[in-house]
């Protein structure tokens, strides 16, 4: 099977490398600019599931290539999905499968509407993951991935790719399966994501110091009821045990949580503010929901756009 990585960050790049690990055949399309860097050294992978260094192979895009690919991760941030896909079509086969690994679920209608309902898949992963120069930093226990068709019927080729598929990830060290609902855990997770990087990112801090204080644990309750309510609203209800058990966490003073969001905003980098809150808010807003805390939230994130040095 070949497998074409849509981006070489952290997510990409560890992904990919875990791949690559178990002799996959893994390209990786990359920006020019980008592809002179990673062409100079090899990737770094450190995690507690094993050490890895592999040679990327890369591609920019127009450049052509003998066979297209099978399989397509897409791991780019959220922000940078229209560049990064323009010009993906001259990759994919009509039974490619394209399963997109970015937070919120934004992004999934908008790739159907472009490649069509049968080649985009859902799919996410929990990965706890930097990249520093050419080194990728697993420091989590966190090793997991959930993918799979989108749709209730899924057809005798379609249940055959999703083995194969589960069967490759398997083996690259994942913890990881076929759910019956993907767009259902796909909404889980963003409930989780959504009050995770609103809080840090709207206290500018991580959850310690947060749940530490009762404005900061009182604001984390509402924002949580806030998301949930969009939820449910929207036929996507959440399970009160899944929401106890994401509790639990977040409350935990122990972790002391933090966000890719809120990282991207110490860095003065660009955020995902409207892929994940901003989504979440538009949500809200068409369901006529009162959701105060998503709205200071989101204002919050936009003053933050306006005023980042690029």
């Amino acid at each position: 099977m070949k497998i074409l990585v849509l981006g070489a960050g952290a997510v990409g790049g560890y992904f990919g490398g875990r791949l690559i690990e178990i002799n996959q055949d893994v390209t990786f399309l990359v920006r020019e600019k980008r592809k002179k860097y990673l062409d100079k050294k090899e990737i770094n992978i450190f995690s507690p599931h094993g050490n890895f260094s592999y040679k990327p192979k890369l591609i920019v895009k127009g450049e052509p290539i003998i066979n297209k690919f099978d399989l397509v991760f897409i791991a780019c941030k959220a922000y940078d999905l229209n560049d990064a896909i323009s010009g993906l079509s001259e990759y994919i086969k009509k039974d490619s499968v394209l399963i997109p690994l970015l937070n919120g679920i934004k992004h999934i209608s908008y790739l159907k509407l472009i490649f069509g309902e049968n080649i985009v898949w859902g799919g996410f992963c929990h990965l706890a993951v930097k990249m520093k120069s050419y080194n990728i930093i697993h420091s989590s226990k966190y090793h997991k991935l959930l993918f799979g068709s989108i749709g209730e019927c899924k057809s005798r080729e379609i249940i055959k790719k999703e083995d194969i598929i589960l069967n490759i990830i398997s083996l690259a060290k994942f913890d990881t399966r076929i759910p019956e609902n993907i767009m259902q855990h796909m909404w889980n997770k963003f409930i989780y994501i959504s009050v995770l990087s609103g809080i840090t990112c709207f206290f500018k801090s991580k959850t310690g110091p947060i749940i530490k204080t009762k404005c900061g644990k009182n604001t984390l309750y509402d924002l949580l009821k806030e998301c949930t309510l969009i939820a449910n609203k929207s036929k996507f209800p959440i399970k009160q045990s899944y929401i106890q058990k994401k509790l639990e966490i977040l409350l935990n003073d122990n972790l002391n949580l933090s966000s890719s969001t809120y990282e991207d905003m110490v860095s003065e980098g660009r955020i995902e503010s409207e892929q994940i809150i901003g989504d979440m808010v538009n949500r809200g807003r068409y369901l006529e929901l009162n959701i105060p805390i998503l709205e200071m939230i989101l204002c919050h994130l936009r003053i933050y756009e306006s005023n980042r040095k690029v």
